[in-house]
């Protein structure tokens, strides 16, 4: 008897409380390095695990729709290894998305995220980047010797210190694509406590000026679709929550005026005009000979794909075949076409499922954070394979599995 009260003491220890802890910490290094996130991850699997009462967890999960996609999905991907004659590649792949399985059943299966835990950790998440984003830039700086660079677009190089490929490679290093996604979610989250009306007006100033921060990096990081989608989410976010405010046009007046201000900036920016004067065309050129290879390896194995781990040699068998010899050994660049080549059909309904499912729960909970989220990873998976490096995987699966067990609260 003794011994089972204690055992029951020291599982306690492993509940709820330190499961968040764990939570916070894969946060605040997601955007620093993948050795230090994993163990935080591996520290939250150990404690649900000895934290025990599975039957109460499992029935949390089932009524926790994307908990069960997710689980799917990561049996589609298991299942893929049968028919994947690359099996080095397919473990490979298959070890990254092994948060498929762990996500799902740790943070399905919990009820830690209370409004007020919620909003803690979207604070760490934001203040984590500012962080990582003043290294960033003070490094740049250092480099350069200026405050912000005059590039001239005809005289641009991406070995300069403030080009988005040396910016993010300070600290473990980051695609900007993948930083640009985090910047944004925690643009969506800033805005809104700017109009948490129970913050001071200290408060709101700080939050502004971190916001500020934070779109000024995203400018520096150029990444296209990302600065499509920010003036997008200033405006929907401000709308949302000064539409029932009596000064509600003027708050709105005042972000579409900065939205165009942001614009400007983008516009001059030189970085960005050489990349649309010398790589737009490239880029579009790519992505068609991308898509188009990545559909024809779609077209002879449309039900279940060719497997975890064989898209790269299928897709590099029609690379030479189309002379598309510019593009090879590179994947779809687009999440759902790779899914297709992967897994067929059968896949990608789930993967559009979960993205789906995702865009009514929002609508249902009434949580623009959670809307938002959901454009950002669905315009970041129509350029980027958002679940092929572990920093979009992470980001993806965590978040995408946080927002429903998150209790409707207005201000999120």
């Amino acid at each position: 008897m003794t011994f089972s009260l204690s055992l029951n003491r020291i599982r306690g220890l492993f509940g709820p409380d330190i499961q968040f802890f764990f939570v916070i910490l894969i946060i605040a290094l997601l955007p620093l390095s993948i050795k230090l996130c994993n163990i935080p991850i591996i520290l939250l699997t150990l404690s649900w695990l000895f934290e025990g009462g599975f039957y109460d967890k499992w029935e949390n999960i089932k009524r926790h729709p994307i908990a069960l996609a997710c689980l799917l999905f990561f049996i589609i991907n298991l299942f893929g290894l049968t028919y994947s004659e690359d099996l080095k590649t397919g473990f490979s792949i298959l070890e990254r998305r092994a948060l498929f399985l762990v996500f799902p059943l740790v943070i399905g299966s919990n009820n830690f995220f209370s409004p007020s835990r919620a909003r803690s950790l979207f604070y760490v998440f934001s203040v984590t980047l500012s962080l990582y984003c003043l290294i960033c830039y003070i490094n740049a700086v250092f480099n350069s010797g200026v405050l912000y660079p005059n590039y001239n677009p005809d005289q641009f190089y991406y070995s300069f210190p403030f080009s988005r490929r040396e910016y993010t490679q300070v600290i473990g290093g980051i695609h900007p694509g993948y930083l640009s996604m985090y910047l944004l979610l925690a643009v969506s989250f800033l805005i809104s406590e700017i109009f948490n009306p129970s913050r001071t007006v200290q408060i709101k100033i700080i939050h502004l000026v971190l916001l500020s921060f934070i779109s000024f990096n995203l400018i520096i990081l150029s990444s296209k679709i990302h600065l499509a989608i920010l003036p997008v989410i200033l405006i929907l976010t401000v709308f949302y929550y000064t539409r029932r405010l009596k000064n509600g046009i003027f708050f709105l007046v005042i972000r579409f005026i900065i939205t165009i201000l942001l614009a400007v900036l983008v516009i001059n920016d030189g970085q960005m005009q050489y990349r649309l004067k010398n790589e737009i065309n490239k880029s579009f050129q790519d992505k068609y000979e991308q898509w188009d290879t990545a559909f024809e390896v779609f077209k002879s194995n449309p039900v279940i794909g060719v497997g975890t781990g064989d898209n790269k040699v299928e897709m590099n068998k029609i690379y030479i075949q189309k002379n598309y010899l510019d593009n090879y050994h590179k994947n779809a660049h687009n999440q759902f076409l790779d899914t297709l080549v992967r897994f067929g059909i059968v896949g990608a309904s789930i993967l559009i499922y979960i993205y789906a499912k995702s865009f009514v729960l929002a609508f249902n909970k009434k949580s623009l954070m959670y809307f938002n989220f959901c454009l950002i990873v669905i315009f970041g998976s129509l350029t980027e394979t958002i679940l092929e490096t572990y920093k979009g995987f992470v980001f993806f699966t965590l978040f995408i599995l946080l927002f429903p067990t998150i209790k409707p609260l207005k201000s999120l």
